[in-house]
This record gives C-alpha cells, structure tokens and sequence, in this order.
C-alpha cells in the first residue's frame, strides 16, 4: 500500500547508497512493521462486529414499527416473520390494538403481535402418583378403617355402618309388675351370628377419617369421642346390645358399663385419629356405636360398625 510503497523507495535508496547488504535488513524491518499494522486493523475489526451485531440483535419492536412496514407495503408474512424473529415490547391493549386496526394492520400481524413475549404455556404437571388405600397416611373417605397385618403388609378395611334388624325391649312385664321400680331394657340387633370382618389381634388398630364438614359419617360424628366402643352379646341368628333403659324416673339412653369398651384415641391430623382399645379384647363380637340424634333424645336408634375378634393360632 502506500506506506509499503514508500519503504521500497527508501530501500532503493539505501541500495544506491550502502549497497545490498543494508537494503535487505531495511527490506525485512518494513516487512515486520506492516505485519504489526495488519494485526492491528484485524484486532480492531474483531472489536467491532460483535458489538454492531448486537446492537442489531438487541434491536426490540414496537407498536409504530409495525405501522411504518405497512405503511411501507410489508407483506404480512414478512412483518409476521419479523415479529417472530425479533424481541418485541408491543402494548397490545384493547384501545392500542383498534388504532392498529385502523392503521391497516391486518388480524394476522395483530395476532402474532398478541403472541410475541407471552410466556410460553407451562409444561403439563405429571399427574399425582396414587394414593395408596392401605397407607393410613394417604386421603381416605370419611368413615372408620381397620388396620390389617396381612401376608402381603398392612390392609385398610373399611368397617361399614351395619343396618339395624329392628329394636327390641327387654323386662318390660318386670318393670310393670314392680310399678317401675325396674327398668326395661332397650337393645338394639343387628343381623348374622357374628361379623364378616375378623381380625385376630387382641388389639387391633383403627383409623377414623372425618371431612371437615359437619356430619361427615351421617348426622354428627366429628371425633371418636362421638363413639362407644361395645362389646356385642351373641345370639343365634343376631348381634345386641343395650342402647337405653326405660323406668319410673324417663328413658335414658347410652350402652352399659358392663357393655362398654375403653380405647385410646391419637389425632394423626386434622380429621384423623388413630384408634386402639386401652386393654386386650376377647375374642368376641364388637362395634363402634354411634347414637344418632333420635337415640340421643331417648328414643331407639344408631348406628352400628361391627368386627369380630378370633382366638389367634
């Protein structure tokens, strides 16, 4: 280039006058000092064009940049490219996009304006993993469960609400003979022998689930206190126990002491208890008792949930 045609002329002039020896070292220091340059011009071109491109990929649209490439005859293929392409600040409320409207913007820019930066849709949320019926831990349905050691782990048996085989009285013809002095006795049956659900721990183990609404088991029930634990009196063909006693002072309602069965109950969580009876039970018949409202004003009636206990092996 110029520079470098100037050192050959100071070359000539070195070789007219001290000769060859000193024109080629002059010759290799012009070489070297245009080599420095070169790199010098590169270094600050690589400089540069990172930053031009990205001021060009910083570049961000906006309403009228849209408005200015229609105006210029766009295609609306190209402006939808380019807003697909490009980062955009588009205010695209409703009053903004009926200027737009009224500028010539067609829907299709409109809706890929609508589109560009919204927040790409979440990824699908993999769904719950089961809950596990017999996990005490996992939701269950409001009622009262048996917690069953079986061959392949722990079992949770519902013990389902029994229906009543009819009311009975007892000692009515003794109460009428002793003025009411006596007391007659009101039971409460239920039908079968004995209970389709057997266990033959001593001490088995209950979970009762409430919903947080009121009466979640029927007409009441919000904790096991609600409940009796009775021991059943065994007939040939039914189930029964006392419920209320009748005499010359009214009718009383409630199981007997000789009947009733003590148990333990622990809050796991809110509307959860864990049930356990505080001494051993015989192998016999059993249900959690629940007077419903009409047996609570002394009248017959409630709710029975019945298991059996078996003499273990």
């Amino acid at each position: 280039m110029k520079w470098s045609g100037i050192g050959r002329g100071f070359i000539r002039k070195i070789h007219c006058g001290k000769g060859e020896e000193v024109g080629r070292y002059a010759e290799r220091a012009v070489a070297v000092a245009a080599s420095v340059f070169l790199l010098y011009l590169l270094s600050v071109v690589a400089t540069v064009s990172p930053a031009m491109a990205q001021g060009r990929s910083a570049q961000v649209l906006h309403n009228e940049d849209v408005i200015q490439m229609v105006q210029a005859k766009f295609s609306d293929g190209l402006i939808v490219a380019k807003i697909k392409s490009s980062a955009c600040k588009f205010d695209t409320g409703t009053s903004q996009l009926i200027k737009l409207k009224s500028e010539g913007v067609s829907e299709e820019v409109l809706k890929a304006m609508a589109e560009c930066g919204s927040p790409a849709a979440a990824p699908a949320t993999a769904a719950a993993p089961t809950a596990d019926p017999n996990n005490p831990d996992s939701p269950h349905a409001p009622g009262i469960y048996l917690l069953k050691q079986g061959s392949t782990g722990h079992e949770m048996i519902t013990l389902e609400p029994t229906a009543s085989s009819g009311e009975k009285t007892g000692g009515m013809f003794k109460m009428a003979m002793s003025g009411g002095l006596a007391k007659a006795n009101y039971k409460m049956a239920i039908p079968g022998h004995q209970a389709t659900i057997r266990v033959q721990e001593p001490r088995p183990t209950f979970y009762f689930y409430f919903s947080t609404n009121a009466g979640s088991m029927g007409q009441g029930p919000t904790n096991p206190s609600d409940f009796s634990l009775v021991k059943l009196d065994q007939k040939k063909d039914e189930r029964e126990v006392i419920v209320g006693r009748a005499g010359i002072t009214g009718i009383s309602s409630g199981v007997s002491s000789k009947d009733d069965v003590p148990f333990e109950a622990d809050s796991v969580r809110a509307g959860v208890y864990k049930v356990v009876p505080k001494d051993d039970l015989k192998p016999g018949e059993y249900a959690f008792f629940f007077a419903t409202s009409a047996q609570t004003m002394g009248l017959t009636g409630g709710k029975l949930f019945a298991f059996g206990i078996d003499r273990g092996e």
